[in-house]
Parts: structure tokens; C-alpha cells; sequence
């Protein structure tokens, strides 16, 4: 979890990362995180995040760094959007089910100019359709809490 998220997360002094020091690749695998999430008895939440390049599927696009997430990772946190919805673990029935995006405030405002318009719109990230469900708050730690703009749906 990014350290700069905790002060925007409802109860942040509960927050806690996982992972594994002892091998040079960190990551759990997915699989891995719905097993540890499924029998999980000692936190209230559990949630998965890994931060990827992802390009605009457009003329010029740049690669970005994105939030690949769990379905539950807002809910998880306690976040509210500034407009539109999150995705949420109910989005999730399997790989590709959920081809959500949601961005941060800054990005929406520097690249979609604050259109409301936005929210439902299909944007190709990599050449894969994901939908633009909402948007996140702004913060006094722009970009949201995290350092990267957009965040995807894991599934």
C-alpha cells in the first residue's frame, strides 16, 4: 500500500501490507491473494494492488504507470468517489470480467478538463476496453493519494 494513501484511508492506522521479503519477486499471484483473502479471520479487509504500464490506444499515447486492483480495493479502504462510482468485489466473476477504470481527480482534470461527461465513457488501455466509472476525490496529496493516475479492475 502506498504510504501517502494512509492519510486519506478511514482508520489508516490499521493498515498493514503483506508480502513476501524472502524471494527476489515479491508479488503474490492472484490466485495466491483470493486464497489469502478467503481465509483471512484477522483483518477486516483484505486487497490486492500492482502497479503496471498501460498506454492510451490512441495517436501520441504515452505508457503510464496504473493501479491493477482488487474489486474490493475501495471499499476496503473506506474511499468515496468525486464522481461516478469504484468497482467493487461484486464486479468480479472471473479474469476480464471487470474491465473498469476509474481516475484519479488530477488526471481527469489535466486530461478530460473536468468533464463530467467522462464517467461510461470506453477507453483503450494496451488495446483492452475498460470503462470509466468514476472519479476519484481530490486530495491535499494530488494525485489522490497515490502516485500513479488511473485504476484498473484486477479481475
Amino acid at each position: 500500500m502506498p504510504s501517502s494513501c494512509a492519510a486519506q484511508c478511514a482508520q489508516a492506522q490499521s493498515l498493514y501490507a503483506i508480502w513476501r521479503p524472502d524471494v527476489a519477486d515479491a508479488h503474490e499471484s492472484y490466485p495466491d491473494y483470493l486464497d489469502l483473502r478467503d481465509r483471512n479471520r484477522s483483518f477486516d479487509g483484505l486487497i490486492a494492488w500492482n502497479m503496471v504500464e498501460a498506454g492510451w490506444t490512441r495517436p501520441g499515447s504515452i505508457q503510464r504507470l496504473v493501479y491493477e486492483t482488487s474489486g474490493n480495493y475501495f471499499d476496503a479502504l473506506r474511499l468515496q468517489p468525486y464522481l461516478g462510482s469504484f468497482f467493487h468485489a461484486s464486479d468480479e466473476h472471473g479474469p476480464n470480467s471487470a474491465p473498469y477504470a476509474v481516475l484519479t481527480h488530477a488526471y481527469w482534470h489535466t486530461h478530460f478538463r473536468d468533464d463530467p461527461g467522462v464517467v461510461g465513457r470506453v477507453v483503450n488501455l494496451n488495446k483492452h476496453p475498460f470503462t470509466i466509472l468514476g472519479v476519484a476525490r481530490r486530495s491535499s496529496t494530488e494525485p489522490y493519494c497515490f502516485s500513479v493516475p488511473i485504476f484498473l479492475s484486477r479481475s
